[in-house]
């Protein structure tokens, strides 16, 4: 009986094999690809030419339909675009400024400046004076060094502690002479009827330690108001009531002269930490610069504290430090103010808002409230020309709803209040 080998085959048949699945997903591959490049490069190849040109068909209509929506709904998106929000609290409303138009002035990098009336600016430098209009039209000039100031009797000053023995202004009849030089500060003031017709003006001239006036009453005229310490630099002045107040930026003092009495004079400012609540004092920047600002209102004048990183504020009527109405916060507290020492620069709203402008690069114009709350940048930081970080754009408040921003090359752009912002809403007039 012969015995038969049965060959048992060991490998598995079955399609589960690894090997088998790769050389099937290969064949798969190839033939997709084959199918592919036939669909669509000569359709008459393909299994079901009727079926590939429907497809081919419906493919460009969708195409063409897909085109025509985008053409028709993109530019209905970008009238949608949001305005621009606050750079530092992107959960802010919209910007409440905006800029409305620019302008060049001749008077680049002015000493001093203010605003005027009835939407006017005036800008100094070392040789003129020039009021503008909001369209940087000239309205008038003044040359302090061509007019005749009146002299002040020695005597009267030296009464008051607001002049010096050795002062070279000193003229041997014993009066106090003025000696325009530079401008560093100026305030203009119009006096108006019940008819709001302009009766008279007044302009105030520091030319470092000395103030005169300049006005249209031919019993005023033009005269010397004070001759201060020949050390003291006047950087900025403002008037509250008759109430005359002088920032002395050397001396880190303010001063205030009564228009009404001429002999009264007293500093205010000067530090006094023994006293409980007492005035710490001012430390002012490297910046020659010691900037006031008024709040008529109130009765409340806001001075600078950059090295502090504060906003000072004082009674008009006393002229004590009023700790309530000071405020400030390090740049690490949330919106306070950046860099080394700022703010540099301050003006006050009608409404009693606060404007104050940082010194640096991107230069930051803020809105406060009344207490030091911060509400809004007026303008967007970093996107005004570059600054050399010792510098600051200029803010010049004209009233509630217009800002005038000067910077150092001349350039003035005027800021207007959005129409649809909150704040217009609630006061449409700007009173």
């Amino acid at each position: 009986m012969s015995s038969k080998k049965i060959h048992v085959n060991t490998a598995d048949p079955t399609p589960s094999s690894p090997q088998k699945k790769e050389t099937n997903r290969s064949a798969l591959w190839k033939d997709t690809t084959k199918q592919s490049r036939r669909f669509f490069l000569d359709p008459s190849r393909a299994e079901n030419p009727k079926m590939t040109w429907f497809v081919l068909i419906g493919v460009f209509f969708f195409a063409v339909l897909f085109g025509v929506f985008m053409i028709l709904w993109l530019p209905q998106e970008k009238k949608k675009t949001v305005p621009p929000l606050n750079p530092m609290n992107q959960n802010a409303a919209p910007r409440v400024f905006s800029p409305l138009r620019t302008f060049s002035l001749d008077q680049k990098a002015p000493s001093a400046w203010c605003s005027g009336e009835n939407n006017t600016f005036l800008l100094a430098d070392a040789k003129r004076i020039v009021l503008y209009d909001l369209d940087g039209k000239k309205i008038r000039s003044w040359e302090p060094e061509t007019l005749n100031f009146k002299t002040t009797d020695v005597d009267k000053q030296e009464k008051n502690g607001s002049a010096s023995k050795t002062d070279p202004a000193v003229s041997p009849d014993k009066s106090i002479l003025f000696r325009p030089g530079k401008t560093t500060a100026i305030f203009y003031k119009e006096y108006r009827d019940k008819e709001k017709t302009m009766t008279s003006y007044s302009l105030y001239i520091a030319a470092g330690n000395q103030i005169a006036v300049i006005s249209s009453r031919e019993d005023v005229g033009s005269r010397l108001l004070l001759n201060l310490d020949k050390n003291a630099l006047i950087t900025s002045m403002k008037i509250i009531s008759h109430y005359l107040f002088l920032a002395d930026y050397n001396n880190k003092a303010i001063y205030r002269y009564d228009l009404k009495n001429l002999g009264d004079f007293i500093v205010m400012g000067k530090p006094d930490p023994e006293k409980e609540n007492g005035f710490p004092g001012f430390q002012l920047s490297v910046v020659p610069h010691f900037d006031l600002a008024a709040n008529s209102e109130d009765q409340i004048l806001y001075a600078a504290n950059p090295v502090m990183f504060r906003v000072e504020a004082f009674n008009a009527e006393s002229g004590s430090w009023n700790k309530d109405r000071s405020w400030g916060k390090h740049p690490e507290q949330g919106n306070g103010f950046s860099g080394c020492c700022n703010p540099i620069y301050l003006d006050v709203f009608p409404n009693g808002r606060i404007l104050t402008a940082e010194k640096g690069k991107e230069s930051r114009l803020k809105v406060f409230d009344p207490n030091g709350s911060f509400l809004y940048d007026l303008n967007e930081p970093g996107k005004s020309i570059p600054l050399d970080g010792k510098t600051s754009l200029i803010p010049i408040i004209i009233n509630d709803t217009s800002v005038l921003v000067l910077h150092p090359n001349g350039e003035a752009k005027v800021f207007v209040q959005n129409h649809e912002s909150p704040e217009n809403q609630e006061n449409p007039q700007g009173k």
